[in-house]
């Protein structure tokens, strides 16, 4: 989950914005609104380009300092460093508003790391079986020191999890098919 905040402004109660995100390392999974912040859009997902316009819900929730606004669900994709930049914004007090330059604008990177099921340093076969036999099992509940099989998604061991196991091991390449 990624965190969208404004910073250093004064009684803002109005954000419309652009993100863009790295579609090589990042799957869009949705948004969690902030409480006394409500998304007022539909936002679609225009090939790693989301735009939300969002207004706060009473003066006690007007922006005078640091403030989390949005909360954005991503799912990896793949290991690397993923970039989500805010690229555009246009914000708004109560008399007028303001076009944030794109250097006030903020970008954050994901460092996105994975260690495979049974550690061994490689995704094969045996970290896909593994996580397999475990299905629908809490993920923490999956004998933490020989096992990491938390892969991708939520905190159980489903379908998002073997998806990424076989994504990784198709991209390594030193883990090529029986010929």
């Amino acid at each position: 989950m990624t965190e969208i905040s404004l910073e250093n402004v004064k009684d803002i109660y109005a954000e419309d914005f652009e993100i863009k995100y790295d579609v090589a390392h990042l799957e869009y999974l949705g948004f969690e609104e902030v409480t006394g912040y409500k998304v007022y859009n539909s936002p679609t997902d225009l090939n790693g380009v989301l735009r939300f316009i969002i207004a706060s819900q009473g003066e006690e929730y007007g922006i005078n300092e640091d403030t989390v606004i949005l909360k954005l669900k991503f799912k990896a994709k793949a290991i690397g460093t993923a970039v989500v930049d805010s690229t555009k914004a246009r914000i708004a007090d109560s008399e007028q508003e303001y076009v944030l330059k794109q250097e006030n604008c903020l970008e954050d990177s994901i460092l996105i790391e994975a260690t495979d099921v049974n550690k061994s340093g490689q995704y094969t076969l045996l970290d896909l079986a593994i996580d397999a036999k475990y299905f629908k099992y809490l993920a923490a509940n999956v004998d933490p020191v020989k096992y990491n099989a938390q892969q991708a998604g939520d905190e159980y061991v489903n379908d998002d999890d073997l998806l990424f196991i076989v994504e990784q091991m198709l991209s390594n390449p030193d883990y090529l098919p029986i010929m």
